[in-house]
């Protein structure tokens, strides 16, 4: 999936809004992605694409891992928003939300990358393996 800030990288400027309804809150596109419209949850990962692909990249310095983390972190979003483990009462926080499932896996990345011997010149590869066997 080529994402807004993978375009960015590669030096194309173009944003292509997919968002046509501005003023949707957050809360509003969650209530209509939990009732089946799949255009709320793009409408939400253009938002905050960016953002939180930013924090990610600053924190691991490398766009490969990056990536992987930055799309676990929404597929985990999706999960929780299906077990509806998200409080829609909340109001303006669903940034925080999302930034604080990124800097979870950050976290467990910089764990388990500590854990594997610093002399083993495989640990990203061991870290995608290992991801993968949890999904």
């Amino acid at each position: 999936m080529l994402l807004n800030h993978q375009k960015m990288k590669t030096g194309n400027k173009k944003n292509k809004r997919v968002d046509k309804e501005p003023q949707l809150t957050d809360n509003d596109l969650i209530l209509r992605y939990r009732e089946g419209d799949a255009n709320s949850f793009m409408v939400l990962l253009e938002r905050y694409e960016c953002k939180v692909f930013g924090y990610i990249y600053s924190m691991v310095k490398d766009n490969e891992i990056a990536n992987e983390i930055f799309e676990h972190t929404f597929y985990k979003f999706i999960i929780k928003l299906r077990r509806e483990q998200y409080n829609l009462k909340l109001k303006n926080e669903f940034s925080s939300w999302v930034m604080r499932i990124a800097h979870d896996l950050i976290v467990s990345y910089f764990r388990y990358k500590k854990a594997i011997s610093p002399n083993d010149g495989q640990k990203d590869k061991h870290y995608r393996e290992r991801k993968r066997l949890r999904e």
